[in-house]
């Protein structure tokens, strides 16, 4: 997906094209809009392996794209979307993430290590209107997502394009999106979600929300975790940023390997966008290429799990981790799997 985005940018539209639908300033939309009023040429995201770097312009213009897609497939505020990503398609999370906020849509996140069995009852609990999923995602040598998922919506197989999906188990489910590119039948790849369009040049508007409205809902396991509100999660990543974000080097990315569907991953990265600071993603699970990535980002605050925090690397190339390593300052650690809180370290 390292193209996916700049090759569906529309020539004639260039880098020109707007969304100017309104939000409140309380809500996560509205904090984008006044980050982007105050300086949209700033460099905010860089999901490294996906080779994309964007400006808050950029993220703006990407995730309204996405919104404005869900809105003429026929979603309405109050509707769910599962989002079912692994963290090499952390770009397409980000999106996601904020376009189905824009357009009044709650996200429904599970956790990452949940099996087959825990999307389908989260899929029936949350009662969920889509899901978009990683389809090549491996679970084991010869499985990946997409076969776990034909199994679990085996009326995929016979839809028919252009009619309504109606999947048994799941009576709410109208729509199966992919961050892959090849066709599966019954679903929509994404970058065919995305709808770029000058809000002159189109009748479809954006619902808007408030700040009282679910952004998130969080499920580990099939079980419901959380409900977090627009104005909670504004709340925390303003806390993150005046707490942790905002001392030392505000020149330097922060390093945010925690994925973005986890509480704590989104609100960082909500933290560092909408203060102007950059974040740095590094869109994989591969932990020699994100430890890589250690010595020349030289970032001051990294932001990640306690499996990478307690790492250690084996052989000849420990020393060199090591000196790596020592350019952070300040290292923050979830404080349980599904918390809202950060253990807070001055060295690995």
């Amino acid at each position: 997906s390292n193209k996916l985005f700049r090759l569906l940018t529309p020539a004639k539209y260039g880098r020109t094209f707007c969304f100017v639908s309104k939000y409140s300033e309380d809500s996560i939309p509205g904090a984008i809009k006044k980050a982007r009023a105050e300086n949209e040429w700033i460099d905010v995201a860089r999901f490294h392996s996906q080779n994309q770097n964007w400006t808050i312009k950029e993220l703006d213009q990407h995730s309204a794209a996405f919104a404005y897609g869900l809105v003429e497939r026929g979603y309405t505020p109050g509707d769910k979307l599962l989002l079912w990503v692994d963290e090499e398609n952390a770009a397409e999370v980000a999106v996601a993430h904020l376009g189905a906020i824009k357009a009044g849509v709650s996200v429904v996140s599970v956790n990452s290590n949940d099996e087959i069995h825990h999307i389908r009852d989260t899929l029936y609990q949350s009662g969920a209107h889509g899901i978009l999923f990683s389809p090549h995602t491996s679970v084991d040598a010869r499985t990946q997502r997409a076969n776990l998922l034909l199994d679990l919506m085996p009326e995929l197989i016979d839809h028919v394009p252009g009619q309504t999906l109606k999947v048994g188990d799941f009576p709410e489910l109208r729509h199966v999106i992919h961050t892959g590119h090849s066709t599966i039948r019954g679903t929509s790849k994404f970058k065919e979600t995305l709808l770029y369009a000058k809000s002159e040049q189109t009748n479809l508007k954006l619902p808007g929300t408030t700040g009282d409205v679910s952004a998130v809902e969080y499920y580990k396991e099939g079980e419901y975790i959380a409900d977090i509100t627009n104005n909670e999660f504004l709340g925390k990543s303003q806390e993150i940023w005046k707490s942790h974000l905002s001392h030392g080097n505000k020149s330097l990315p922060v390093f945010l390997t925690l994925s973005l569907q986890s509480p704590l991953g989104f609100a960082t990265f909500l933290s560092s966008v909408t203060n102007g600071r950059k974040v740095f993603v590094p869109s994989t699970y591969n932990v020699a290429k994100i430890i890589k990535s250690f010595g020349y980002q030289r970032s001051d605050t990294l932001v990640c799990d306690e499996a990478l925090y307690n790492f250690k690397t084996p052989g000849h190339k420990a020393e060199e981790v090591e000196e790596n390593k020592s350019h952070f300052e300040k290292i923050l650690v979830p404080s349980d799997s599904t918390g809202f809180e950060f253990n807070v370290y001055n060295e690995f």
